[in-house]
């Protein structure tokens, strides 16, 4: 009995407290909210709608301080995780935190029930969207399992990347000049050093064949082919690094770009 009169107490504590944040009282609904804690010993569930209620508190006033009451929300199987997780990478990319941004939006879990989740949100006045249609909501989890393809797609070429290795590049260069760059992806590069390097050797040959070593054009041609030789070795071992550098800016960036639209129509303001 006792539980049940704190729990309809928690639920209109909680209406009062969505009412404070959709009239934009955010500093009343953060003092609101303390003192909720400091009146209800919270089950596990009450604990996640009411970080989620402060992050939203303090969305507009301090994003460090909604980025820490999200982080809070750890029950995977939690309605509030999913969102907890899309309005943490939505304040990211707010920040220009594209990495961190992306690392959130793979925690994301049970992707085919959050169109639940999202009538949930609704129905508590969390969420704000412009057009609460069932048609609207489909789309909006559309976008989102669109990210989600993108994220799987991305994370093939982070993986990809991952395993090369630099030893393996200049080895493989130094049989084959050029063979690195091809192994690391940097496919026309290979070509082009393998190309060059094998012109200048024909062209030390010729030069010893026609004057031995004492000739101009060997002396000239093989110091060139040992220049770029050794040169293609250690660009090849360099060129590990610049490729996953570079991998990992177009994999931010294209998750990047999935992201910004859903998230931004999960958390519209009025």
């Amino acid at each position: 009995m006792i539980k049940c009169i704190l729990a309809q107490d928690f639920e209109k504590r909680i209406d009062f407290l969505n009412y404070l944040i959709n009239k934009e009282l955010y500093n009343e609904a953060i003092l609101e909210s303390e003192l909720i804690k400091k009146q209800f010993k919270n089950d596990s569930e009450q604990k996640e709608l009411l970080n989620i209620l402060i992050a939203k508190s303090y969305f507009h006033i301090d994003k460090d301080s909604a980025l820490y009451y999200l982080d809070k929300i750890k029950q995977i199987e939690h309605q509030y995780y999913n969102y907890s997780k899309l309005l943490s990478s939505y304040l990211y990319l707010l920040d220009k935190k594209n990495e961190k941004a992306t690392i959130e939006l793979l925690k994301v879990q049970n992707m085919d029930t959050l169109e639940n989740c999202i009538y949930d949100l609704l129905n508590k006045s969390i969420l704000t969207i412009e057009n609460k249609t069932k048609d609207s909501i489909r789309l909006i989890c559309s976008d989102l399992f669109y990210q989600e393809r993108v994220i799987n797609e991305n994370q093939e070429k982070l993986k990809s990347i991952k395993n090369k290795s630099p030893l393996i590049a200049g080895v493989m260069s130094g049989l084959v000049p050029g063979l690195g760059k091809i192994y690391v992806g940097k496919k026309k590069e290979g070509i082009s050093n393998f190309l060059i390097i094998s012109l200048l050797g024909y062209q030390a040959y010729e030069g010893y064949k026609i004057g031995g070593k004492k000739d101009l054009r060997f002396i000239t041609f093989s110091s060139l082919f040992s220049v770029f030789y050794i040169g293609n070795i250690w660009g090849s071992t360099l060129s590990v690094q610049i490729k996953k550098q570079e991998t990992y800016e177009e994999v931010y960036n294209n998750i990047s770009v999935a992201l910004t639209v859903p998230v931004y129509k999960l958390f519209k303001s009025k």
